[in-house]
């Protein structure tokens, strides 16, 4: 009877050592992917394939501004564009929103030439939505909305250069991917 008691003991013991070991490498694996996932780290040559590729052409789409104004894919007819896609519960997004905004005022570039497209559900994405509206024309929609759709965006964030023939100049999750092409 004293074996019996003394194996459920040890084996009570291991069940609890195997959740504490599994809990410690679920901690650390969510630690990595926090660090890593979504955030434009080079692991390849070239930037994530976030969205549509250089030479793409942008498809069709027709949404409403948050200022209520309708907009379609002619507004990137009028000259190159500067794109941002940014989700909401990313925390890649909450840090590349800012140097966003900072680039644009940098660059100096018009408020009618940068997009900022927030996913999520207004209430989700109203502090993004303050912090781009000054610098871009924005647009909140659900996941696989009309423009992420025309975008092809597969990753938050996602920045791009678009033409004015709607062909993708640039893309990537970072803005040194987009800025040589703003730069030039």
């Amino acid at each position: 009877m004293s074996y019996v008691i003394a194996l459920t003991a040890l084996f009570g013991a291991l069940c609890v050592l195997n959740i504490m070991l599994t809990v410690g490498v679920l901690r650390r694996l969510r630690e990595i992917e926090e660090r890593t996932a979504y955030s434009g780290l080079d692991l390849t040559p070239g930037p994530l394939d976030v969205m549509l590729a250089v030479g793409e052409q942008v498809g069709e789409f027709t949404t409403v501004t948050t200022e209520g104004e309708h907009l379609s894919d002619a507004f990137l007819s009028d000259g190159h564009t500067v794109v941002g896609i940014f989700a909401h519960g990313c925390g890649k997004c909450d840090e590349r929103l800012p140097e966003f905004v900072s680039f644009v005022r940098a660059h100096g570039i018009s408020r009618e030439r940068v997009l900022a497209l927030m996913v999520g559900t207004p209430e989700q994405v109203e502090a993004k939505r303050a912090l781009a509206e000054p610098v871009s024309t924005v647009v909140i929609e659900e996941l696989d909305g009309p423009v992420s759709l025309a975008l092809a965006a597969r990753v938050y964030p996602a920045l791009a250069v678009i033409g004015p023939d709607k062909v993708v100049r640039a893309t990537g999750s970072l803005i040194r991917h987009v800025s040589s092409l703003v730069d030039a």
